[in-house]
């Protein structure tokens, strides 16, 4: 029970030194204007999780189960330290065709200005990487 308490605590405080993280970002960049943040990676690997933990919200839908939820981009948006920065989840990669080239594009129509993009990965227990990971 301690361990997990343990677990739990840093995984808080994780979250609280991400969640500053926007006041850096926004210093780095010297940003006046919308700073724009696109996640991306395979399905399942915790994208709108992340998302809501950024965020402090449920406001991404999260799967429960082995389909994917988020179909298209989609935005979410706040305010911090007087910067607004935008959040765009997108659908996992690989999803529909397979083709990494067919799912850039997409995401190039529907979204623009983009500051910084989060590759998400889901780390196996083997600490093994998978092809489409490495590529």
């Amino acid at each position: 029970r301690r361990s997990k308490q343990g677990i739990t605590s840093r995984l808080k405080a994780g979250w609280r030194e991400i969640r500053g993280s926007f006041r850096r970002i926004a210093q780095v960049f010297n940003l006046a204007a919308p700073c724009s943040i696109v996640l991306v990676g395979n399905t399942g690997v915790g994208k709108s999780t992340l998302i809501n933990s950024l965020l402090g919200s449920n406001e991404a839908e999260v799967a429960r189960g082995p389909l994917a939820v988020t179909k298209e981009p989609t935005q979410h948006k706040r305010t911090v330290h007087k910067v607004n920065f935008t959040l765009w989840d997108t659908p996992g990669l690989y999803d529909d065709t397979g083709n990494g080239m067919q799912y850039v594009k997409k995401m190039k129509a529907s979204i623009v200005n983009v500051h910084l993009v989060l590759f998400c990965i889901a780390i196996p227990n083997s600490g093994r990487f998978h092809d489409q990971e490495r590529q």
